[in-house]
């Protein structure tokens, strides 16, 4: 029933980290599953994944192909990528099924466009968010894990930093 394509990206491991900017939970996708997307925008570059408690085949392997063509790409070359996947199949469910090699089940449309859909609402949101920049913590002469007291947009050390706009110097 699946094809050689849908294997390969189901059964797709990544190894790289994420420090999300966003997160979305999606919790009322067809089969009852619940999707995960989250992304960081660096430079305007988009990383990001979108991960399953027990996704089937279909959207595993959706999500695995979004990931592995679409992240580490500009942001807004992305947003045009998914927007047009999400278009085509609105257009022409049937050549979803064809571009991942099995027959046509309407009823499965779901699985595919489940990802695709989240991923869309990601970029809405990470497009959507006010970037402020946060002083850190100068940890090269001490012992503090860079990880615990930096990372993306998030002040990890729990601290109140004050805010810097993007672009100004000390």
């Amino acid at each position: 029933m699946y094809s050689p394509l849908i294997l390969e990206y189901a059964n797709k491991v990544f190894d790289d980290i994420i420090i999300p900017d966003e997160v979305i939970v999606s919790e009322g996708v067809a089969c009852g599953d619940a999707l995960v997307a989250q992304g960081e925008v660096n430079g305007g570059v988009l990383r990001f994944s979108i991960t399953m408690t027990d996704g089937c085949l279909l959207s595993r392997a959706m999500a695995a192909y979004l990931r592995s063509r679409g992240s580490g790409r500009k942001l807004e070359a992305v947003r045009r990528w998914v927007l047009l996947i999400k278009e085509t199949a609105g257009r022409d469910s049937r050549r979803i099924f064809q571009d991942w090699g099995i027959s046509y089940r309407p009823e499965r449309i779901g699985c595919f466009l489940g990802p695709v859909d989240a991923l869309v609402d990601l970029i809405s949101r990470l497009k959507s968010r006010s970037t402020m920049v946060y002083k850190m913590k100068d940890t090269e002469k001490s012992l503090d894990c860079d990880a615990c007291t930096r990372s993306s947009s998030v002040l990890w050390s729990g601290d109140t930093a004050p805010k810097i706009i993007c672009g100004e110097k000390d």
